[in-house]
């Protein structure tokens, strides 16, 4: 995180997030470059502004920012997933694909997100919602980056986190 990000550990759970600096709202899981990775973690929504708060995960990612943030998986408060996703459509060159359309959720609940990005697929799996990409058929991929969690307008509180290199 940056030196500004609020972190603090509180009842079992990692706690970090800016509710009003997106770039300051975002922790990374130490300094080590991934290209094919497992990552489960449990995750909930803390202090929040308002339900257009999101939580989520980016992997090889290279910069908070989503155009170069690699591919970031997000909840929302609403019950929307979203992939943020590289692409070479200027100017933005990323695109957010709606996962799934916002679905009522408990927002105090934990969530389970299960995510598997190898040379083959890239396997989203957030509690009992599930989609896969074949990598042959994204637009862009980018090679091996930080594992980056990443909130916006809200605090992120992380309790469970494994990750395996494939």
């Amino acid at each position: 995180t940056q030196p500004t990000t609020h972190r603090h550990v509180r009842d079992g759970y990692f706690e970090f997030g800016s509710l009003l600096n997106f770039s300051a709202s975002w922790a990374s899981v130490g300094k080590e470059h991934l290209k094919n990775l497992r990552i489960r973690f449990t995750a909930k929504f803390g202090l929040r502004i308002n339900d257009d708060a999101y939580i989520g995960v980016g992997l090889r990612s290279a910069h908070f920012f989503a155009n170069w943030g690699g591919f970031i998986t997000y909840l929302n408060a609403k019950g929307k997933i979203i992939l943020a996703r590289p692409n070479d459509k200027l100017p933005l060159q990323y695109e957010d694909i709606i996962l799934r359309e916002e679905t009522k959720i408990d927002i105090d609940k934990d969530y389970t997100f299960d995510i598997k990005f190898d040379d083959s697929e890239l396997n989203i799996k957030i509690d009992e919602f599930n989609k896969v990409f074949k990598v042959d058929e994204l637009p862009t991929v980018y090679g091996a980056g930080l594992v980056r969690f990443q909130a916006y307008i809200c605090r992120m509180h992380i309790k469970y986190l494994e990750i395996n290199k494939l």
